[in-house]
């Protein structure tokens, strides 16, 4: 089966690059080296983005820290009982 779907390919040229292909690569990537790109972010964007982060941690320490309450009110659709289900 493979060779019904590959047989084809080996009919094939390989590609050929253009001899100066190398030398283009190598210019371009001497070019972006010498471009240094600056990316400022501005201190209130920092600013916002700490106290984002700040505040997030606060609220799950607070989360974390409060014992869970016990839902005594709960409708009667959710009491179970163990006999109805053979749990024991």
């Amino acid at each position: 089966m493979n060779d019904d779907l590959l047989g084809p390919l080996k009919n094939l040229q390989r590609a050929e690059p253009s001899p100066f292909l190398f030398t283009r690569l190598e210019e371009r990537l001497a070019n972006l080296a010498e471009q240094r790109l600056e990316v400022r972010v501005s201190p209130a964007a920092v600013r916002l983005a700490l106290a984002g982060v700040v505040g997030l941690v606060l609220l799950n320490v607070l989360a974390w820290s409060r014992p869970a309450e016990p839902a005594d009110g709960l409708p009667a659709a959710y009491e179970v009982s163990t006999a109805d289900y053979r749990l024991y």
